[in-house]
């Protein structure tokens, strides 16, 4: 989780991170409140608390419209397919390619560069391609 903010950061890209899945949904819901909301919201498959697709399902109901993109070592397509059916825009395999991530974003018009990091990566996070 760490290793992808810095990641992230150093493309410029805004972040925000939590532990959990509770803690995510928790920043998701102070970030509607306000009215500031996150342009892409990343979630680990397997988190504490609750998983990702647990987590997902709950930030759609609150009413968040905007690029979510599940993480997961599980490739299988059952474990995609179920990610997806909670409200995952997409399902990017471990270790994450952040050239397939920022490809995602652009072909669906993630223009800002305001993103959340929820979940537990490895410390191996992949840049090739980029």
């Amino acid at each position: 989780r760490k290793l992808l903010r810095r990641l992230l950061e150093r493309r410029g890209h805004q972040c925000e991170e939590a532990e959990n899945g509770l803690v995510a949904i928790e920043l998701v819901e102070q970030a509607l409140a306000e009215a500031s909301c996150y342009d892409s919201i990343l979630l680990d498959y397997e988190m504490p608390i609750m998983d990702g697709p647990a987590a997902c399902r709950r930030i759609r109901t609150m009413g968040y419209h905007y690029c979510i993109v599940g993480i997961t070592g599980n490739v299988l397509p059952d474990d995609v397919a179920h990610f997806k059916r909670a409200g995952a825009n997409c399902v990017l395999p471990k270790p994450l390619q952040l050239c397939a991530l920022e490809r995602f974003w652009k072909e669906n018009g993630v223009i800002s560069m305001n993103v959340t990091s929820f979940g537990h990566y490895p410390d191996r996070m992949s840049e090739q391609g980029s």
